[in-house]
């Protein structure tokens, strides 16, 4: 669950092919979400969270990443993964909640639209704001 991280996704992906003997496997897990909408607000949200986080993925797009280098996905799988501001936000920021973490809950509630609020299982309590996005298991072998 790096690539979110890497400057250059595509570099990282032909590294890993030129390491894997051909038919090699390799297994990636990554966070994904749904749709474009969610993409954009996921995105806007790891702004504040995770200064390095680069890029929030739709599954389309990952596996198109893969399949340009070289990988075919023999298997993949979504889980269900609750996040909430308050635990992102201590993990991420610094521990402890505070103002500006109340101001971003409430930033992120405005910019949910019904449909992406159901989407992604978006509630906001007195407290905290939750949602839900796809952790992916993908199984790939190199072509």
């Amino acid at each position: 669950q790096v690539l979110h991280y890497v400057d250059d996704v595509d570099v990282l992906i032909n590294l890993l092919n030129n390491i894997l003997k051909e038919n090699g496997k390799i297994y990636v897990g990554q966070i994904v979400v749904q749709s474009e909408e969610a993409r954009e607000w996921h995105d806007e949200l790891m702004k504040d969270i995770s200064k390095n986080r680069r890029r929030t993925f739709l599954f389309e797009n990952l596996s198109e990443i893969f399949r340009n280098n070289g990988f075919e996905i023999e298997r993949y799988e979504f889980t269900d993964f609750e996040e909430n501001i308050e635990d992102l936000f201590v993990r991420r920021v610094n521990n402890y909640v505070n103002e500006a973490s109340d101001n971003l809950k409430l930033k992120m509630y405005s910019l949910a639209s019904p449909s992406l609020e159901k989407e992604m299982s978006i509630i906001y309590t007195s407290n905290n704001l939750y949602f839900s996005v796809k952790f992916c298991h993908l199984l790939l072998r190199k072509q």
